[in-house]
């Protein structure tokens, strides 16, 4: 039996603070999670699998972006964004981190602190979900050591830059990509004198994937884009 979407969670009433096409747009994600996702979504967690087939639901939605103006993402501002994310995790909370990583640690990333080109050559796909964003912090012997842990090295050699590391936090993000061509990495790595974040396509030459290893940067050239 299909349950009708409802708000349960909202005790505060917050989503009345919202203009009318905020709340319109908070109403078809709450229908979608409720008449779409839910009585599924139970049946992958068993599998170990990703929604795949929810995903062009989901890109109908319009959802990644809201945080931000330009560049293709649809704008909407911190409450929206902070509602949505509340009825994809009443839901599914994966659902949720799986926005929440694609629309905020990466796209943010890039929005905040990427070049100019960066932003014209990434957001507005990323806003369609023709590119999935993953965000590679954790390294599978250090943890998310960024105040110094890290062992994954950038070094420039020419007009390349090599990377030498391993990954883990962006292996499940970007196997979320049908195809890997699509999915876009944001890793981090150090230098002799700083912290870098590199922006990488996981279907470059020198980036084995993996579902079940860790995403490896193997001393190739990898034509990376730095964000410092």
């Amino acid at each position: 039996m299909t349950r009708t979407a409802v708000t349960d969670a909202d005790f505060y009433l917050i989503e009345q603070s919202l203009d009318d096409e905020g709340r319109q747009l908070l109403r078809r994600v709450r229908e979608f999670m409720e008449k779409s996702v839910q009585p599924v979504i139970n049946h992958y967690w068993t599998r170990e699998e990703f929604p795949f087939d929810l995903m062009d639901g989901f890109r109908g939605l319009g959802i990644p972006g809201r945080l931000f103006e330009g560049y293709g993402c649809p704008g909407g501002g911190f409450l929206l964004d902070g509602l949505i994310a509340m009825e994809l995790a009443r839901v599914d909370p994966s659902i949720s981190t799986f926005f929440g990583v694609h629309g905020g640690l990466a796209m943010g990333s890039i929005f905040l602190c990427g070049s100019e080109e960066q932003k014209q050559r990434w957001l507005p796909e990323m806003a369609r979900m023709e590119k999935i964003g993953a965000f590679g912090l954790t390294e599978p012997d250090v943890g998310s050591g960024v105040a110094g842990g890290l062992t994954t090295t950038a070094r420039r050699d020419g007009n390349e830059w090599v990377l030498d590391g391993q990954r883990l936090s962006a292996l499940q993000q970007a196997d979320l990509a049908e195809d890997h061509h699509s999915a876009l990495a944001k890793a981090f790595c150090t230098t002799r004198s700083a912290i870098l974040s590199v922006c990488l396509e996981v279907s470059k030459p020198g980036v084995p994937f993996s579902t079940t290893n860790p995403l490896t940067l193997s001393s190739s050239s990898e034509r990376a884009q730095m964000m410092t």
